[in-house]
């Protein structure tokens, strides 16, 4: 079933649009926006659309045509108003428009000689990209912004000079400062890059089991809400996208048309759902897996195919990686495990790559009727003049408090402890967070939201406008998900997932690295690191 005007949440409508009557129609209210900025040396309002607000109503408060607003908006006809979106509306004269509203912070050089346009500089982009883009040099763009460094960061906003005459672009490219890796050649084209760029768009499908048709699924309509708000802040970036989503609940699958002619499929979300969807596109359609890490197993069985979660393995290699960084040379290592489940996936895990850093280690299992008496035989592994780390190999609730406890009576003899373990560890209800940073915890996980970026609290304060409530690790997941691939898609055209293992991005909670496998599928492998600091802050460890 496809939904045909699919929206998020509290006090939207759902599936068909809301209908008003006579009675409930207050004519729309629109004030003209103070925000401008010039885009191919022409000048445009930034437009926020309001709830109720029509084309008609935009087109009189703004004194325009609607062919107009059009005109300036590529895919605006076919997409339509989206409550939220940002839409560019002609400056109808140019004699009283202000400059563009975001500045550099000190005054680019010669402002009074020439026009210049704003760029704001996404994720994957460095001063070479630009400069190619708008045929200017890059020492043009360091002039007009006041750079001492090529370097730029994302979301940076840039003052372009408009580029009126033919010129010669510099054919050597700067030297940036901790630079983006350039992309190894993979056989994707100019022309690809080009065909992208003359269609103006990406073919984006969305397969979730909303249950439309009973009580809704908050995980899916959160994720959704995410990818929503992820196609608005790119199109505000100059990245349109044609969005098609679909209600799969019942493994209700869209025809195999709609899978060859989307650039790529987000979902489905379970294993089964997924195996049917790669049935039906056979091959021809890009399936990136969203929200479950199980799924990975398919990739190595299946080509076009992305798993985006991270899998578990990669957090037990990461744990190994970080104690490397931090042992010092009297430091001792112990692998804390339940006896019962001692050939867990953890435990195993956690060994193997303990064993590929060459690390030494002890082991000490027991059971938890034994756990009374065992701090006695942890003490005995570890020395009060140095740190002993200890590596809670279990994912058992009961379990991993009774070490934790433990650990606790031996911090209180004077033991040294720094405690690592696995992102569930932190998930548990009965964990106190207090007991984290008295322990020392270093956790591995997926998805780490960072509360102190600025990105993520715009983000948290766009999710509570629009939709009411604070976002949860799914809506973070669907925006970092949608904005990753759609931008990818984007910039490097219909061959686009040939770039994967390019680059490493760190978006708002999730981190994407690629690793492409013999299958010629691709999985993700990055993970974070955050330390628990007995100062009592949270780090999201660079």
């Amino acid at each position: 079933m496809k939904i045909a005007f699919l929206t998020a949440l509290t006090g939207i409508a759902l599936a068909c649009g809301t209908i008003s009557t006579a009675q409930d129609y207050v004519a729309p209210q629109v004030t003209v926006s103070t925000e401008k900025v010039r885009l191919g040396g022409k000048l445009y309002y930034n437009h926020v659309v309001k709830e109720k607000q029509t084309l008609y109503s935009i087109s009189k408060a703004y004194e325009v045509t609607v062919d107009e607003i059009y005109e300036a908006n590529p895919g605006l006809r076919e997409n339509g108003l989206q409550k939220g979106s940002i839409i560019h509306i002609p400056v109808k004269s140019e004699t009283s428009a202000v400059a563009p509203s975001v500045k550099p912070s000190s005054s680019p050089a010669k402002t009074d000689k020439k026009d210049f346009i704003t760029h704001k500089v996404k994720w994957f982009e460095d001063i070479n990209d630009i400069a190619a883009k708008y045929g200017v040099s890059v020492t043009d763009i360091m002039e007009a912004n006041n750079l001492t460094t090529p370097k730029v960061t994302k979301r940076q906003k840039l003052l372009i000079p408009k580029n009126n005459s033919p010129r010669t672009v510099d054919s050597t490219p700067a030297k940036p400062v901790a630079p983006t890796p350039e992309p190894a050649d993979t056989g994707v084209n100019d022309a690809d890059t080009l065909t992208r760029a003359m269609k103006g768009y990406v073919n984006m499908t969305l397969l979730l089991p909303f249950n439309t048709k009973g009580k809704l699924s908050e995980t899916d309509m959160d994720f959704y809400a995410g990818v929503l708000l992820a196609i608005s802040d790119l199109k505000d970036e100059g990245v349109s996208t044609n969005l098609s989503t679909y209600d799969i609940t019942g493994s209700a699958m869209p025809s195999r048309d709609v899978f060859t002619e989307s650039d790529f499929i987000l979902g489905p979300v379970s294993v089964s759902d997924i195996n049917t969807a790669i049935g039906i596109a056979s091959g021809d359609a890009t399936i990136v897996s969203p929200l479950d890490p199980r799924a990975a197993s398919i990739a190595y069985q299946n080509h076009s195919f992305i798993q985006a979660p991270t899998p578990g393995e990669y957090q037990y290699t990461e744990i190994a990686s970080w104690i490397a960084k931090d042992l010092e040379n009297t430091d001792r290592i112990l692998v804390v495990s339940q006896r019962a489940a001692s050939d867990s996936a953890t435990f195993s895990g956690i060994k193997e790559a303990l064993d590929a850093e060459r690390l030494p280690y002890e082991v000490l299992s027991y059971t938890l009727s034994e756990g009374k008496t065992i701090n006695q035989q942890m003490a005995r592994f570890l020395d009060d003049k140095s740190t002993g780390r200890i590596i809670i190999a279990s994912e058992n609730e009961a379990f991993v408090q009774d070490v934790m406890r433990n650990l606790t009576i031996l911090k209180g003899k004077g033991y040294e402890i720094a405690t690592y373990a696995t992102s569930k560890v932190r998930n548990f209800n009965t964990t106190d967070v207090n007991l984290l940073h008295d322990l020392d915890l270093h956790i591995v996980s997926n998805y780490f939201a960072d509360y102190n970026d600025r990105d993520v609290r715009d983000f948290v304060l766009a999710f509570r406008a629009l939709y009411g409530k604070e976002p949860t690790q799914f809506a973070f997941q669907g925006y970092d998900t949608a904005y990753y691939f759609i931008s990818f898609n984007s910039k490097y055209g219909r061959r686009w997932a040939r770039r994967l293992d390019d680059y490493k991005v760190r978006l708002l909670q999730t981190d994407f690295q690629f690793k492409k496998l013999d299958s010629g599928s691709f999985i993700n492998t990055a993970v974070r690191r955050i330390h628990y600091r007995r100062d009592y802050t949270t780090v999201l460890v660079q």
